[in-house]
């Protein structure tokens, strides 16, 4: 007990001195975690408070309810209006991300007078952001039955408060609101653009469509000041003020992100006064508008860095012809530089696309990658093949239309895929379900073949096939003794002939990984009916069905006599797929699929039918039975009904609704789990009503694996609804008052004796005494599941089934885990009673893991040989550690916070508990860091790990280093998790101290090296032998290199030009130049010459993203600077000087033998890459799959970022699937 006492004292002595350990932990907590820690002493509340207030969402947490409760006459005194205001003018100066929906809170951050720090700024709508109060006042005004017109009239305004809003908007309509909140509206209205008036910080900025509900701008020119003055917004979404692009971006010229949800035709008239105005800062736009096609052309013209665009809908063009002569104004855009766009999306097609699109609008997009659109007519796929060479995918928007012809969606018009397929050759993605490749066209197109032998991703149609018909199939088998039987005989040469044609073409494509070649075409909404009649029913056996029409008749039979075997070389196809397809596949050819496509993993069209009131497929369903005993893997969905999980939350949803009585609700879902749970090895699980499915089932015990997550997550909409209402209504009038939402919610019955006395309710909250009981029933439901299921080898329970109830029965949890003899791994997000009682419930358990600090005494009370894996949100004492090494002897793998401080004496102290006997330990992660000394690390926690193989800690500390090469020998890989230094000596900023070259000189058996933050000075790299042959992974950076300076640089290519026989005399500063250019590249070829000689690299980092926030005086880093405030930070802007520049002239040819090189980095040098060196790289690395140090990142400058495009573009042409990566 003392020694516990102790212990914790110490404990708290150490957060008292680590701040910087509260600041780590704060920024991993949510809202109302934060919210505990600051009250527990005035340091914490210090540390954690500004981490608290710095991003404020009164969407969430506590705050909808305090907030629709402000008014109200039960919060008077308490957590009303000026509780609201004064929290806000207090802390409001820590608040940098700010997103609200309640008018309450805009003007508390307006009164503040403190909230001038605003990073992003975000309304939403403020019609969900209504108090209870306001909600009742509305409904009473609307029983008033006011009419339309009195309601849409001006609303009543009050006093400006400030001059800037002399003239320049008038009240919103007043809808359905009293005068008083009329009044309020306009007060608030104000106070928004103040907000936006004292934050010129801002870098993002939501304007709602609702705030139209409390004023209406009169005067752009005051909307258009008031954006000028943000100099650092980079994102703006508008759904207020309609600004114009064109003059938007003259006082915003640095905007990088814009949308626009107007809905109306866009308006160019500024593009049209200034038709060579260029502006370069603008990557995406999104436009919710109906654009022409001709100002799309006047889009790319003016918007030359443009590399997304959205628009809704495209319009007829009105002025083509001046776009066919060339003349007028407008012949300057088809002379402009093409534009780098590379994805372009197209909500709506109602129409084929025109000739200024397919023949001006798409050539002036060589760099399109990406193209999205409802519907792809062939002289668009035709031109998208000329014009967009690069193109790789092409996505359908919306699976609701088909080309079944009973079907009213039917697609009007050509909708054929040919032409992409055969002019694309870097096309990855076709996902086009409603489009089609038709078999005569494609045999009949010369034999032209399909350039994107690379395709990955295809879900299209197959139509236009000769199939006989059912009394054509039964005059084949006769002999041909008649024309009409002759007939018929060519029909079937010419269907198979047609069919193995195809069947070559898809072979081909080897890279296929999901080939869908049908569409689930039944849906009642489309289906067509007679005039005047409901849906076509038939009756069998007293059962009413639909009759949705049979499938789609000319398509590929995929029977193995018509080719199907062909298809045997798509040997890495996971998804396939024949819905609606009119096929002849049989056991034969599922027999033939399991064997021939070993990773199959999905398979589309023999998926149980749960189309509504449809008739049972007895064939279907034997085959799918057939095809689950040839692989059990392989799951059987739908791509529009059942297509992967994501289906059952969608169903679990609505389970409850009427629309799901009778059809999928809760007794369906039972039916499924009598039928298949004795099949379930493995459950995941969001919604608690899966254990009430899986525990009565009866069957259900088999399991292998359950895994538990977030069950908030899985509520149903129903019960979604019926909290809201208890939230949002008074009391007494469905709603309920603090005590009674504190109180404990409702019990419904015990489902076991074995479980008297051992749940306890949970507060009543917001549930509906049925949820109440339904979710006490749920718990109980899942521990009875775990109790029957002994052959459980895997256990993950998150911390959400708290909400449910808890368990007060320590004795109940421990002899459960009792009977799972098999559990290897167990995952407890909750509070335990300690290790010790758990490992001996658990005689087999390897694995235990945890998200939150789940052992209350983390130390097992005695020695458990078992345990190998132990991941802890934990820090102990040096005793603790050492004891908890003593006790699992074999724990190969610890993975916890740190070591708390102590002096020497406790360590000697700890050390006995070992009694001599070195640790297995292979594996050791801090996450955080530790409090303990370098000498305490080295001195006395190394000596006892010589089995150490991993070793990850935030800062590698030079005793540390040595003592890992004196006693860990078996060490292999050193990892840095990060931490917040950066070398940059130019700017100040303190880098660690290197002891680097120890490890690599001393540690024969080092395959991975991670310390990237980490300097390498060039001296000490070559001072010694390297110690590691086998060395597969390296990131550091090399430093110390002797690098010209630009006037050098231009006086050595001078002397270069220079032939020797001139005989000129040079100069001294020209010999000095010569003589440190020799010198440069001789310390580099020795530099890679080291490197080259590590054959075995796969991985090779030299350089480190430097664009970062760095603390001035510390040199701390503090994030990217796209969140940061300019004045508090340093941003680098500048790559590291004194590096190895990694082009041919200096020696990179020397690292030609690192043949399994797959990953290269130099992000943040100062570096001579060139074309040249791409090339080389490309001819001697054949493995090379990610660059690093190209990819494009926001502080750029434009010459460097049109450099990286440059080299870009060229990697690209040479190696295709090259990866363009940061670090992180």
């Amino acid at each position: 007990m003392q020694l516990s006492n102790i212990s914790t004292s110490r404990a708290l002595q150490v957060f008292i001195r680590l701040p910087e350990m509260l600041s780590a932990l704060g920024s991993q907590m949510e809202p109302p975690d934060l919210l505990s820690c600051i009250l527990v002493c005035r340091l914490w509340y210090d540390t954690m408070l500004p981490r608290l207030w710095h991003s404020i969402d009164d969407t969430k947490n506590s705050f909808p309810k305090i907030l629709s409760l402000h008014d109200s006459d039960a919060a008077k005194g308490d957590k009303d209006e000026a509780w609201v205001l004064t929290i806000f003018a207090k802390h409001g100066h820590f608040i940098r991300h700010l997103t609200t929906r309640t008018k309450v809170v805009i003007k508390a951050v307006s009164l503040s007078g403190t909230c001038t720090d605003l990073v992003s700024f975000t309304t939403k709508s403020l019609v969900f952001g209504l108090t209870l109060k306001e909600r009742e006042e509305q409904s009473y005004m609307d029983d008033l039955n006011r009419n339309y017109h009195e309601s849409q009239d001006q609303a009543q305004g009050g006093p400006i408060i400030s001059p800037l809003f002399m003239g320049v908007m008038r009240p919103g309509a007043p809808g359905a609101r009293t005068l008083e909140h009329q009044d309020q509206d306009w007060y608030i209205a104000q106070h928004f653009w103040l907000i936006i008036y004292q934050n010129r910080s801002l870098r993002q900025l939501h304007l709602d469509w609702s705030l139209e509900t409390l004023f209406r701008v009169t005067s752009k020119t005051f909307a258009y000041e008031m954006v000028a003055r943000l100099k650092y917004l980079e994102r703006l979404e508008d759904g207020l003020v309609l600004f114009q692009l064109g003059r938007l971006l003259d006082v915003v010229p640095h905007l990088l992100h814009f949308k626009a949800s107007y809905y109306h035709i866009l308006d160019m008239s500024t593009f049209t006064k200034q038709r060579q105005q260029q502006y370069c800062s603008l990557r995406t736009l999104r436009l919710d508008e109906y654009v022409a096609t001709e100002n799309m052309l006047r889009l790319l013209h003016h918007l030359p860095s443009l590399d997304e665009l959205y628009i809704m809908q495209l319009l007829r063009t009105n002025d083509e012809t001046v776009f066919r002569k060339g003349d007028g104004d407008d012949k300057a855009i088809l002379h402009s530089t093409p534009s780098r766009l590379k994805m372009l999306t197209i909500y709506r097609t109602l129409f084929e696309f025109d000739w200024l699109f397919n023949t001006v609008f798409l050539p002036r997009l060589p760099s399109l990658t990406e193209f999205r659109t409802h519907t792809l007519h062939p002289e668009t796929s035709r031109a998208l093949a000329v014009h967009c060479p690069k193109l790789e995918v092409f996505r359908q928007l919306g699976h609701t239309d088909t080309i079944h012809p009973n079907y009213t969606s039917i697609i009007k018009g050509s909708i054929e895929l040919t032409p992409l397929l055969e002019g694309c050759p870097n096309l990855k993605i076709v996902d086009a379900t409603h489009h089609m490749i038709i078999a005569n066209r494609l045999l009949s197109s010369n034999d032209a073949p399909w350039a994107c032998l690379g395709l990955q991703h295809l879900r299209c149609q197959i139509t236009g096939i000769d199939r006989l018909t059912m009394q054509e199939q039964s005059e084949l088998d006769k002999a041909a003794d008649s024309v009409e039987q002759q007939a018929v005989m060519e029909k079937y040469t010419r269907s198979q002939y047609q069919q193995r044609q195809i069947y070559q073409r898809l072979a081909g494509l080897q890279h296929l990984t999901t080939c869908d070649l049908g569409f689930e075409y039944r849906q009642v909404r489309w289906l067509k009916t007679k005039v005047g009649h409901e849906r076509d029913m038939y009756s069998i056996g007293g059962k009413e069905y639909i009759r949705y029409t049979g499938p789609i008749y000319d398509t590929l039979d995929l029977s193995l006599d018509s080719g199907l075997y062909q298809l045997a070389s798509l040997k890495r196809l996971e998804v396939f797929g024949f819905e609606g397809v009119f096929h002849q596949i049989g056991r034969r050819e599922l027999q033939w699929m399991a064997t021939s496509w070993p990773r199959l993993r999905v398979l589309r069209g023999l998926h149980e039918d749960k189309m509504t009131m449809v008739e049972p497929d007895a064939r279907r369903n034997e085959l799918r039975e057939y095809m689950r005993g040839l692989r059990p893997d392989v799951r059987h969905a739908s791509l529009v009904v059942d297509d992967s999980q994501h289906s059952w939350p969608k169903l679990l949803a609505v389970r409850d609704s009427d629309e799901a009585q009778g059809h999928q609700d809760d007794e369906w879902l039972h039916r499924i789990f009598v039928k298949y749970g004795a099949h379930i090895r493995l459950m995941e699980i969001h919604c608690s009503a899966m254990f009430a499915f899986a525990n009565r089932s009866g069957t259900c015990i088999n399991l292998r694996r359950i895994a538990v997550y977030d069950l908030n997550d899985g509520e149903t909409l129903k019960d979604v609804a019926e909290s809201n209402l208890i939230m949002f209504s008074e009391p007494g009038d469905g709603g309920r008052t603090l005590d009674e939402t504190n109180s404990p919610g409702e019990m419904g019955p015990l489902l076991s004796p074995l479980l008297e006395n051992v749940f306890e309710p949970k507060e009543a909250m917001w549930r509906t005494v049925t949820q109440q009981r339904r979710d006490w029933m749920s718990h109980q439901h899942l521990w009875l599941l775990i109790r029957k299921n002994p052959s459980l080898c895997s256990l993950q329970l998150d911390y959400s089934l708290h909400h449910l109830s808890t368990i007060s029965s320590v004795e109940f949890f421990y002899s459960s885990m009792a009977l799972l003899p098999n559990l290897v791994e167990f995952q407890c997000d909750g509070v335990m009673k300690g290790l010790g009682a758990l490992l001996e419930s658990l005689p087999r358990l390897e694995r235990l893991a945890s998200c939150s600090g789940f052992l209350d005494n983390a130390v097992p009370y005695k020695t458990f040989t078992q345990l190998r894996e132990l991941n802890a949100w934990v820090d102990f004492s040096s005793r603790d550690f050492f004891l908890l090494l003593k006790r699992l002897p074999n724990l190969e793998y610890l993975h916890c916070t740190g070591l708390r401080e102590a002096s020497d004496d406790n360590f000697v102290d700890a050390q006995g508990v070992l009694d001599n006997t070195p640790s297995s330990l292979t594996r050791l992660q801090f996450e955080i860091g530790n409090d303990i000394t370098d000498k305490q690390m080295a001195t006395y926690l190394m000596p006892w790990l010589p089995r150490l193989t991993e070793f990850v800690d935030t800062e590698l500390r030079p005793l540390t280093i040595a003592a890992l090469r004196v006693h860990c020998r078996n060490i292999e890989r050193v990892g840095q998790l990060r931490k917040a230094y950066a070398y940059y000596p130019e700017r100040g900023c303190r880098p660690q101290v290197n002891e680097l070259n120890l490890l690599l000189r001393t540690c024969p058996r080092l395959k991975s090296l991670d310390r990237i933050r980490v300097q390498v000075e060039m001296h000490e790299l070559l001072a010694y032998p390297w110690a590691s042959t086998s060395l597969e992974r390296i990131s550091c950076q090399v430093s110390g290199v002797t690098r010209l300076t630009k006037s050098e640089r231009a006086t050595l290519k001078q002397l270069e030009q220079v032939s020797e026989n001139d005989g000129l005399e040079l100069s001294k500063e020209e010999e000095r130049v010569l003589a440190k250019a020799s010198q440069s590249r001789e310390q580099q070829r020795k530099i890679y010459d080291r490197f080259g000689s590590m054959k075995n690299l796969k991985l090779l980092d030299f350089g480190y993203d430097y664009g970062q926030l760095v603390d001035m005086e510390t040199g701390q880093y503090l994030g990217h600077y796209g969140g940061s405030i300019y004045k508090d930070f340093m941003h680098l802007a500048a790559p590291i000087k004194d590096t190895l520049e990694l082009n041919l002239a200096s020696g990179l040819s020397r690292l030609g033998g690192l043949l399994e090189l797959e990953v290269f980095g130099f992000d943040g040098m100062d570096h001579c890459i060139g074309k040249a060196e791409l090339a080389w790289m490309v001819d001697h690395w054949p493995r090379l799959k990610t660059v690093r140090g190209l990819q494009l990142e926001e502080f750029d400058g434009s010459r460097r970022k049109q450099k990286k495009l440059e080299l870009r573009l060229h990697l690209r042409a040479l190696r295709p699937g090259c990866v363009f990566a940061g670090r992180f």
